[in-house]
């Protein structure tokens, strides 16, 4: 019924803030039992606020060819849907970009 990232979404937003951990290198979600595997790896904490924007926690993807993708900043994004929703528009498709 579910999937396997997001069982592992489930158990991490249940932890507390002081095991909730971000490997950069493997762009997952470390559970408490992971953390050793990843101590080699470069680790951060994760705050609730990037939990409900997990697109700031991911790195772009390095291959610009075959993997556009532009990552809009804060400023642009409120722009962008404050003119859309002005404009009445309710849903919006948007490829390549992930934030």
């Amino acid at each position: 019924m579910y999937t396997d990232t997001f069982l592992r979404f489930l158990k991490f937003s249940s932890l507390p803030h002081n095991e909730k951990k971000f490997c950069e290198n493997c762009q997952i979600l470390l559970l408490p039992a992971e953390h050793s595997a990843h101590s080699a790896h470069r680790t951060t904490g994760v705050t609730v606020a990037q939990l409900r924007r997990p697109s700031t926690l991911l790195r772009p993807l390095e291959n610009k060819k075959c993997n556009a993708q532009y990552l809009f900043t804060d400023r642009s994004a409120h722009f962008l849907l404050d003119t859309l929703a002005g404009l009445g528009y309710r849903k919006v498709l948007c490829v390549g970009t992930p934030r």
